[in-house]
């Protein structure tokens, strides 16, 4: 397929690229400080990493028990539930976490007819949840959950924008513990039983069709990955991966896949990188065509839509990548040419990694932007249909990383890490034990805690 004739222009304003995606190396760690893996079952990305030869640092995490964190008690996550929502009734009765008036209260549920959504078809996540399974499933185990997929308060966020296919499995079945029960069956039937408890902990509802594959389509993809790695990550001598594909698995390979310590040949459901995830968007930079121009330390200051087009106004946020400081008449900024260097220019016809700040704004037929919705507050001012975005609310969390020496540390380190509900008096929201999820970051003496501060409304 012939590749469009475009010229791509890519601004940002960080001395580099990747955004909240950054690793970081220190002594014999990997840090990550943004996210820390992905999703495996979203292959695309999988697809990726192998297509950019990063395919033989792949790795997936190490299974076990999740927990919740409820005012000075652990308890284990209910198995056999699927976002907090009881599909089977044993381990819904014997969990420790909610109490009987709290499962009486949720197994109402079965009697309920759906939510009453409002004229968008829509409603709160947590206004969802609470009339369907009250309000300490809510506060114990759901709200935990979703708010540590998103970060902010689920009273606030969209049902039909995040969970869609929740309202759909309402409607279809009357209420949701029937529709959830109904749909469970169903993957076990169509095979995807895996998916099922996959989505447990990461929070992906669950269903046969786009986004979600059957065991064996899963393993496949998995085995045929790996088959390509062993070619496809060979070097050349300019470092880069060469894309000859093979048609079966070394020896070596299976080997290497079987002996290492979390890797993609266990069945945990998250992907890292042994470099990072970071790593992915260093190959993405080198991997960019002659059409691409990338531009760091580069300020959007304002766009506008001007005559069938969009005028971007483009400013030095001081943050240029090769260090240097801009000249009054234009900006000296890092950018990405056809081979693959970096070099910056203080040459005002070199249009190419220039932005001059007296001249017209750059015209562009087609914008994509992908940043926070507080941005919006500079760009397209006369335009009312942006208000919404200028006034979204926000939150944000802190995360710290600490690191102790195994043999004097004398916590009780249970599963993977844990969720804290937001009644308990403290201000973290969870806590991963990377040594024993992604235990190739860390030394075998170590234990490494990441812990997430900061709750919605605080």
């Amino acid at each position: 397929m012939q590749k469009p004739d475009w010229t791509i222009t890519l601004y940002e304003q960080a001395p580099r690229f990747g955004g909240k995606i950054q690793t970081q190396r220190v002594d014999d760690f990997v840090v990550e400080l943004g996210p820390d893996s992905y999703l495996g079952r979203k292959t695309e990305m999988t697809d990726l990493v192998y297509d950019l030869g990063l395919g033989d640092t792949l790795v997936s995490n190490e299974t076990g028990q999740a927990f919740v964190y409820d005012k000075g008690s652990i308890h284990p996550i209910p198995g056999g539930s699927i976002m907090g929502i009881p599909t089977e009734m044993m381990p819904f009765v014997k969990a420790t976490l909610i109490s009987w008036p709290g499962k009486l209260r949720a197994g109402l549920d079965y009697f309920k007819k759906p939510y009453q959504l409002d004229k968008n078809g829509d409603v709160s996540i947590g206004h969802f949840f609470q009339y369907h399974l009250g309000q300490e499933m809510m506060d114990k185990l759901i709200e935990p959950l979703l708010a540590g997929i998103y970060g902010g308060d689920i009273y606030k966020i969209s049902l039909l924008s995040t969970f869609p296919h929740f309202i759909q499995v309402e409607q279809k079945y009357g209420n949701m513990v029937k529709g959830m029960m109904a749909a469970k069956m169903g993957h076990s039937k169509a095979g995807v039983t895996k998916a099922a408890k996959g989505a447990v902990a990461e929070g992906d509802v669950p269903r046969a069709g786009k986004g979600t594959m059957t065991d064996r389509q899963f393993e496949s993809h998995e085995a045929k990955s790996s088959q390509t790695a062993s070619t496809n990550n060979s070097s050349n001598s300019s470092g880069h991966a060469t894309n000859t594909s093979p048609h079966r698995q070394t020896s070596k390979v299976q080997a290497d896949m079987a002996s290492r310590k979390g890797t993609a040949a266990q069945s945990g459901m998250f992907r890292q990188l042994t470099g990072g995830l970071e790593s992915v968007i260093t190959a993405i930079v080198e991997a960019m065509p002659s059409n691409v121009h990338l531009y760091t330390g580069t300020l959007v200051s304002n766009i506008r839509y001007v005559e069938g087009m969009y005028a971007i106004d483009v400013e030095n946020s001081g943050n240029d990548a090769c260090g240097c400081q801009s000249h009054s008449k234009s900006i000296r900024t890092a950018s990405i040419n056809a081979e693959n260097r970096v070099e910056a220019s203080d040459s005002t016809t070199d249009s190419a990694i220039e932005v001059l700040l007296d001249k017209a704004p750059a015209m562009a037929d087609h914008v994509i932007i992908a940043t926070p919705p507080a941005t919006y507050n500079q760009w397209f001012k006369d335009d009312e249909g942006f208000d919404f975005l200028r006034s979204m609310e926000q939150s944000s969390c802190a995360i710290a990383i600490m690191a102790f020496d195994k043999a004097t540390f004398d916590g009780d380190l249970k599963g993977s890490g844990l969720l804290i509900t937001r009644n308990t008096d403290t201000p973290l929201t969870a806590c991963t034990i990377l040594n024993q999820k992604w235990p190739q970051t860390t030394p075998d003496d170590k234990v490494v805690l990441r812990v997430f501060i900061g709750k919605a409304r605080q």
